[in-house]
Formats: structure tokens, C-alpha cells, sequence
């Protein structure tokens, strides 16, 4: 097991992953597969919002893995999983990122996804020290790289399959310059690689 497998994560991520899954699979269907994953001890009560940590992220990733086998259309169903989370998140932080909305309307579109994938990095990285994640923007792409990926942690994957966190960041680019633009998985550690890399695309709408 590598050290990102035991990378704690934050009883607030946890709590806001279980309100969105309940959100889009149902009460029943979110018990069943917290049972199938071994989380059980979570039917009863959902953790605090607070930064404690009760779950590893081999454990955040078997429940993902779960929900994906689960369900015919499992890689859709954790994309809006995702982006129901980033509500959940964006309620939950309203002060600073109001502050960041603020920031967004002196900027141009590309500048704008830059400031937030770029504070979604940081704030992950305040919460959670051990996380090694950045934004980057090279040869016009915009993207956000994760070595420590909480998602596929543990998993031997044969294409990329963080559906979850590429729903979170599209809902957060949404957010932040409205409609137009996905996020895809291009590499992903499940895969072999040595990190999950995300990419902004524009759609052709």
C-alpha cells in the first residue's frame, strides 16, 4: 500500500461526497453500497463538518470503485456525484469563495479557470498538508494535477476513472465562467501513472 492509500481525508469532503452520492442515488443506495465497501459505520451518522479525519483514501476510493460496479452508467452517475459536491462545497465556503467571484470578473475567461483550479489546489493543500497537488497551464491547456489522488487511490484501473473529481471541477468551472467547458481525465494513477491529470476542454456549442 502506498502512501497515498493511507492519505487521510477530511471529514467535510467525506460529509459533502455523502450528501451529493445520497443526493443522486437515493438514501437506500448509498446505505447499500457503504455496506458493499466496507463503510457501513457511516449509515447512522455522516461525519462532522470539521477537518478531522475518519476515513483513509483507499477507503474514499473502494466506495467510488463500489458505486461504479454498481451501476450501468456508473462512470455518468459519479460525474454528477461530483458535481453535486462542489454545491455542497461551495455552500459550505461562501465567504472566501465570494471573494474569489470577485476576482473572476477583473479577469479574462482563461485567467478566470487558471484562479480557480488554482485555489481548488491550494485550498485542498491547506486542509490537507500531504496532498500534492497544482494547477498549470502550458501550451494553452488549462489543467490541475493530483499525486496524491484520494479517488483511484489502491486501484488498478484500465482506463482513467476519477469520474467523480472530473464532475467537481467541470461543476467548478461552470461556476466560475458559466457553460461551454468540461474537465476530462487524461492520465490517471489507477492507470499506472504517476499522477491524475485533469484538462479543461472547450466545448463546441
Amino acid at each position: 500500500m502506498s502512501i497515498a492509500d493511507e492519505l487521510p481525508v477530511t471529514n467535510t469532503a467525506v460529509r459533502h461526497t455523502f450528501f451529493a452520492a445520497r443526493e443522486v442515488i437515493g438514501k437506500k443506495q448509498l446505505n447499500e453500497c457503504l455496506i458493499k465497501a466496507n463503510l457501513d459505520r457511516f449509515i447512522q451518522a455522516f461525519p462532522p463538518d470539521d477537518l478531522g479525519e475518519n476515513m483513509k483514501a483507499v477507503e474514499y476510493s473502494r466506495l467510488t470503485q463500489t458505486i461504479l460496479e454498481e451501476y450501468q452508467d456508473g462512470p455518468d452517475i459519479l460525474h454528477r456525484i461530483g458535481r453535486s459536491a462542489f454545491q455542497y462545497a461551495i455552500q459550505d465556503n461562501s465567504v472566501s469563495l465570494n471573494l474569489v467571484r470577485r476576482v473572476l470578473t477583473y479577469l479574462n475567461t482563461s485567467q478566470q479557470i487558471h484562479l480557480v483550479l488554482n485555489s481548488l489546489a491550494e485550498a485542498q493543500k491547506k486542509t490537507n498538508p500531504q496532498s500534492d497537488v497544482w494547477a498549470e497551464f502550458q501550451n494553452g491547456m488549462q489543467t490541475i494535477i493530483d499525486g496524491t489522488c484520494i479517488e483511484c487511490a489502491g486501484r488498478v484501473e484500465s482506463q482513467p476513472s476519477c469520474f467523480m473529481m472530473a464532475g467537481f471541477l467541470s461543476e467548478a468551472i461552470r461556476w466560475a465562467v458559466g457553460p461551454g467547458y468540461n474537465v476530462v481525465e487524461e492520465n490517471c494513477i489507477g492507470c499506472g501513472d504517476d499522477f491524475c491529470r485533469f484538462v479543461v476542454e472547450k466545448l463546441n456549442i
